[in-house]
């Protein structure tokens, strides 16, 4: 690779990571290429980039987009999964193909501005998708709502209820 290709390959990474909504290093070391082909489809599936890129060129993409601290994370062959939507379900299938390929380790993170742990990815996986989240808002706000209508509706079906207990006691 001569230098202007690897001053595009950090051009092209740096740009991906200023938009990556968050970004995992896992150790790579040991796995097929039927794994690895595994590992790159959940990654595709969860709306996410997988990319195998020199230490060299990985950490001058990450000093060029202001992550500098991130940069040295970079020891061995590592592997950078990008997150190109929601941050959690990322973490989800590089932590759920963790579990399943045992050679596949997870060194560390950057999230919300700042470079997170194993354990922290872990808690990122932990959570619920965005979509979840919704759900539950949505169920949250619709409540009030829903309750008030059954209310409604209750009267009239109670007025009725009434009248035919009248009626059946006074005997039609």
């Amino acid at each position: 690779m001569n230098r202007i290709e690897k001053t595009e390959v950090v051009q092209d990474l740096s740009g991906r990571i200023k938009r990556a909504s968050a970004v995992i290093l896992a150790e790579y070391r040991g796995l097929t290429v039927a794994q690895m082909t595994s590992l790159r489809k959940a990654v595709r599936q969860s709306e996410g980039e997988f990319h195998v890129i020199k230490n060299t060129l990985a950490k001058k993409a990450f000093q060029a987009g202001d992550f500098g601290s991130f940069a040295e994370q970079f020891r061995g062959p590592m592997a950078i999964a990008i997150a190109l939507g929601d941050p959690v379900l990322l973490a989800k299938a590089i932590s759920r193909q963790a579990a399943e390929l045992e050679p596949l380790k997870i060194k560390s993170g950057f999230f919300a501005g700042k470079v997170i742990s194993i354990k922290e990815v872990e808690v990122l996986s932990s959570l619920p998708s965005r979509e979840e989240l919704y759900a539950k808002l949505l169920g949250t706000l619709m409540a009030p709502v829903t309750n008030f209508v059954r209310v409604l509706n209750a009267l009239p079906t109670q007025v009725v209820r009434a009248i035919k207990e009248i009626e059946k006691t006074k005997g039609g």
